[in-house]
């Protein structure tokens, strides 16, 4: 086990040995910004578990072209200041799930390229999300190729939100849950890619849905 000071990680690119495989963090001194904190490591695993980010405002970059992380332990992380999350997993090729259903979104401005190049990523759980605030949204999943599913029911994509290219470069086989109000603001993305017929307008028919999937699951048994 490896525990980083704020001395050698934050607020500048992570310069850690290659060899190093496993870190958790544990800082004494109040952070505030984790920007590029662990910008093009070699890590493969990070806990935040103990990571006190409760005054945290920036997380721009922070996992950005980790390109050999597989896991990372978030815990109860706390994020309800965070305002950019621009980048923040870019490029972390080799990351194949992300729970961050403990993410508080209500004070972010910017989600702009935030699981770009997450061409492994196969389970992604966003479902609490509030965007309601947020203003940009671009490639926020360009290159995402290996989802299946996304759940988008939560997001609030507002008129003036920047949403373009929000989507290209995912799977056409990729099914959408889309609340009725976000559904207009990105159908055109949609219509690009031919997937309309694979979308499931939450509001429309969410218990529907719900009753259906689980009329297949217990088909398949």
């Amino acid at each position: 086990m490896n525990n980083i000071s704020k001395k050698n990680v934050c607020s500048k690119q992570c310069e850690l040995e290659e060899d190093i495989n496993y870190i958790t963090l544990i800082f004494e001194e109040e952070i505030t910004s984790c920007e590029n904190m662990f910008k093009h490591c070699n890590i493969k695993e990070i806990n935040l578990s103990n990571f006190d980010t409760s005054k945290v405002t920036r997380m721009k970059s922070m996992f950005d072209h980790c390109e050999n992380l597989e896991k990372i332990t978030f815990g109860n992380i706390n994020t309800s200041l965070v305002k950019n999350m621009y980048a923040l997993f870019h490029y972390c090729s080799k990351l194949t799930a992300l729970d961050l259903s403990n993410f508080d979104t209500s004070s972010t401005i910017t989600m702009e390229s935030m699981f770009s190049g997450c061409e492994s990523l196969n389970y992604l759980n966003i479902n609490n999300f509030n965007t309601s605030s947020v203003t940009n949204m671009n490639k926020m999943f360009t290159n995402c190729l290996s989802l299946t599913s996304l759940n988008l029911s939560s997001f609030n994509i507002q008129k003036e939100t920047n949403v373009e290219l929000m989507l290209s470069q995912t799977s056409k086989n990729l099914i959408y849950c889309i609340n009725n109000n976000s559904f207009t603001k990105i159908e055109s993305q949609l219509i690009k890619k031919n997937v309309l017929s694979k979308i499931i307008i939450a509001l429309m028919v969410g218990v529907q849905y719900q009753k259906n999937n689980s009329r297949n699951r217990q088909m398949r048994r």
